[in-house]
């Protein structure tokens, strides 16, 4: 961003254009780019409102890297909801502003932390997961549904799995709805012959959610494990 004194504020902005399809060049895919200009004050009032969610979103993001705090984008939207209207409208100004600063790992470059809404459960209380993070090691356990843990898989090592199981499990159910996880939790409580995980994203599974179930699965190594989906039929 430039502000020259006199002259109107400009923010450039280059990040991958999300409606073209991708082409090729030399056998590697690459995706289009799209570069937008946005120039302060304008006649139109939708630049305008979209240069001052930039502005206001890269304060934010500005604040907490000066305080050394991590958030969510759910927690910087409720922080300017006037502004931002929306989730999807932060969500996709700060894609766009993540991408134009070519930042690979946003929680230790921006602070931004991956949102949790998955839950799981595993059905063995002896069995808990593993993640490796940073040279350190977390276990958890489930005692009831939790969410999803967040772990910064931005920084996952190549071809290594940053969540282990460990004990032995059956079988791991992957579930759409989030009423239909909860009738299978309670239903799988009592029953001790089959050790099982409950994951579900509610509905649209989230980021977190979706690397979660890759690092369980990559990390199962050679162990012979059931993978199951309950979804709608459409």
């Amino acid at each position: 961003m430039a502000i020259i004194l006199g002259e109107k504020i400009e923010v450039r902005l280059v990040y991958y254009n999300k409606g073209a399809k991708r082409g090729h060049s030399m056998n590697k895919i690459f995706k289009p780019m799209t570069t937008t200009i946005l120039k302060f004050p304008s006649i139109q009032e939708s630049v305008n409102l979209k240069f001052a969610r930039y502005v206001s979103l890269m304060r934010l993001i500005y604040n907490n890297m000066i305080l050394n705090i991590k958030q969510t984008k759910r927690q910087l939207y409720y922080q300017d909801v006037a502004l931002f209207k929306n989730q999807p409208i932060l969500d996709s100004v700060y894609q766009n502003l993540h991408e134009s600063l070519g930042v690979s790992d946003p929680l230790d470059s921006l602070g931004i932390m991956p949102s949790q809404k998955g839950l799981f459960y595993i059905t063995d209380p002896s069995v808990r997961i593993a993640i490796e993070e940073n040279d350190c090691t977390r276990y958890i356990e489930t005692v009831k549904p939790m969410l999803i843990p967040s772990f910064n898989y931005y920084r996952s090592p190549q071809n290594r799995s940053m969540v282990r199981l460990i004990g032995k499990v059956d079988e791991i159910l992957i579930i759409e709805k989030e009423a239909i996880f909860i009738k299978m939790y309670h239903q799988f409580q009592s029953d001790v012959n089959k050790s099982r995980i409950l994951i579900t994203g509610k509905g649209f599974p989230d980021i977190l959610t979706k690397q979660f179930l890759h690092h369980l699965c990559s990390g199962l190594n050679d162990n012979m494990i059931y993978i199951k989906g309950i979804f709608d039929s459409d």
